[in-house]
């Protein structure tokens, strides 16, 4: 096959780029950039959602992300360019079929190991799945970073938890942490009082929402500051919801109290109780894409 001249066409070339990074070098005999082009876009990958700290941080992931998008580009242009100026072209023995058939193999692999990279590693991403509003700055089809190694000693008041299956039929869902073991935690109109300070409620704007039954009714956005003073964005009842109180209860070791962002919704710690931590599978850190670029970033 060496002493085979052939020419490159720049349009395979290039598809082949865009199918897989480093194709369209390999179909042009570049095949040590093309194997950098290829391991590298693997290893920032590797990177990425390894327990490194690298995702932990907005900068840094979403620095590697446009180094790997320039990286993407350059490819294209690079193998469109080479193959329009190789007008005749000795072909070489990766050029051969079961070169590109190792190629293709490879790929499959490691696509089938982009499940366990995104799903099992400590620190990996999640997308939301959610029909209602959004939720404290998610909204349905946003994808945050969890971190999967937090350990349940390690939570505070505030953090954003990705819980597993539960009584409610819910494989996985976000419940917010109130209290912590030890915790003396009431519930009174449906306003939360942790170790008797009640959290304070700023009333930012009213919305319309829509029942099962297609009924109008209004919520409340409003912003929730903790004892702590850290602040959460949550949706409630415009109405003060009196219907809805539960006595002083002291949440017991190895267990926490869950709340959702949408306290319209009372599939939580208030209708339960504390919940086991072993249903805590992550801590949601920050968003990571959505539609909406000015919540890229934002922490949870």
């Amino acid at each position: 096959m060496s002493d085979v001249m052939v020419s490159r066409k720049p349009w395979l070339a290039l598809l082949a780029s865009l199918l897989i990074p480093g194709l369209g070098q390999w179909y042009n005999g570049q095949w040590r950039k093309a194997l950098f082009v290829y391991f590298f876009q693997c290893v920032v990958i590797f990177l990425l959602f390894r327990p490194l700290g690298i995702i932990r941080h907005p900068v840094m992931a979403y620095g590697f992300m446009l180094l790997e998008t320039g990286l993407y580009v350059y490819q294209l242009l690079d193998a469109f360019l080479v193959a329009s100026r190789r007008k005749t072209y000795r072909l070489k023995p990766v050029n051969k079929p079961v070169g590109y058939a190792g190629v293709l193999l490879l790929t499959v692999l490691l696509v089938g190991l982009n499940r366990y990279l995104i799903s099992e590693l400590p620190v990996g991403a999640h997308t939301m799945h959610y029909g209602g509003p959004p939720l404290n700055m998610l909204a349905n089809g946003d994808t945050f970073v969890v971190d999967r190694s937090v350990r349940p000693e390690e939570l505070q008041r505030g953090d954003l938890i990705l819980c597993g299956a539960d009584s409610f039929n819910r494989n996985v869902w976000l419940g917010r942490v109130m209290g912590l073991p030890g915790d003396t935690i009431q519930v009174i109109n449906n306003e939360l009082i942790i170790n008797s300070v009640k959290n304070q409620y700023k009333h930012i704007e009213k919305q319309l929402r829509t029942d099962l039954e297609g009924n109008e009714f209004e919520v409340d956005f409003c912003m929730e500051t903790l004892p702590e003073g850290r602040k959460l964005g949550i949706y409630r009842y415009a109405e003060m919801d009196s219907s809805f109180n539960q006595a002083a209860q002291v949440v017991p070791k190895g267990a926490i109290f869950l709340v959702s962002d949408d306290r319209t919704v009372y599939m939580d710690s208030r209708m339960t109780g504390p919940f086991s931590d072993a249903y805590v599978k992550g801590k949601a850190l920050y968003i990571l894409i959505s539609e909406r670029p000015q919540m890229m970033g934002l922490p949870l």
